[in-house]
């Protein structure tokens, strides 16, 4: 900001500081803490691709595999790209020094991680089953710095899905390895066996003919007059 539009947003701060509604101890603090937010976070042009550690919670396949009908992406994490991927930490406080993030904006880095820390990589306790990893980068359409490893197919993904993706797949230069999830009996736990793709393919894809063609074969007796 410039130095004129700082002081009118100080000046609008002191002025809405004095509306009574807010039932609060101070809230000159609160809603000038409130503006340094929304800067902090206008500082910020990074991306974040979300991942999760185990491929056998049950909770993650229910919540974001569409209840047990979608699929789960593995990947590997090359050299060249582990700098970037951070483990998520669950509970604590998200209050941020406003002199680190002034550290930050001039360029000094140790700053700028414990900011990161603390506006990317921190959640609620209550988020703690996802154990969450999170590659931080640039925004915007580039190549994906990961290796796609394998495709976990979960329990109720149909067969017509699980063809379609592996057909999709065929013909890489790095082969991909296909796995489904299953329950162990008795229990609540999952499990990821390999997907017998010779089978699926011997009777993948069917198709519907059309009407002309479904009776091109069949003979009909015709009555002579």
């Amino acid at each position: 900001m410039s130095r004129l539009q700082a002081d009118q947003v100080i000046s609008e701060v002191n002025y809405n500081a004095g509306d009574p509604s807010y039932e609060m101890a101070d809230p000159h603090q609160y809603l000038l803490g409130r503006q340094l937010e929304k800067e902090l976070l206008l500082q910020y042009d990074k991306g974040i691709v979300s991942l999760a550690q185990r491929v056998t919670c049950p909770l993650m396949w229910s919540h974001y595999g569409d209840q047990h009908r979608g699929v789960c992406i593995g990947y590997s994490v090359p050299p060249n790209a582990q700098h970037d991927l951070h483990k998520v930490k669950y509970g604590g406080k998200r209050l941020v020094d406003a002199s680190k993030v002034l550290a930050m904006l001039d360029g000094d880095k140790d700053a700028g991680l414990q900011v990161d820390e603390a506006v990317l990589l921190r959640r609620a306790a209550s988020w703690r089953y996802e154990q969450e990893w999170r590659l931080i980068g640039e925004r915007g359409l580039q190549n994906s710095p990961l290796e796609l490893e394998e495709i976990i197919f979960g329990m109720r993904c149909t067969e017509a899905v699980k063809y379609a993706v592996i057909a999709a797949l065929d013909g890489r230069s790095r082969s991909v390895r296909f796995y489904e999830m299953s329950e162990l009996h008795g229990t609540f736990n999952l499990k990821k066996y390999p997907l017998d793709e010779g089978e699926m393919r011997a009777f993948l894809p069917r198709r519907s003919r059309d009407t002309d063609e479904a009776f091109e074969s069949a003979a009909f007796p015709v009555a002579e007059k």
